[in-house]
């Protein structure tokens, strides 16, 4: 689900408010599905790598890969 949200290009802190979570708590089930699925590098590469595998190679998230900061606790 939480996949799903961020393909939507929502925040984290938006995500967390759609499935009543803390934001640090998706920050944290984020950085577990990377890890499940051995994606590693700075939160850009993540992100596009983990976009690419959903089929949304295609589009760019830059604009808001600051606000998803997954480096942040």
């Amino acid at each position: 689900e939480i996949v799903e949200l961020m393909g939507q290009r929502l925040s984290n802190r938006e995500i967390a408010e759609k499935l009543y979570l803390s934001e640090g708590s998706v920050k944290q089930y984020v950085n577990q599905i990377y890890s499940k699925l051995h994606i590693e590098g700075d939160t850009r590469t993540k992100r596009r790598q983990l976009f690419a595998a959903m089929g949304y190679a295609d589009v760019s998230f830059d604009h808001f890969v600051d606000e998803l900061d997954l480096t942040k606790s």
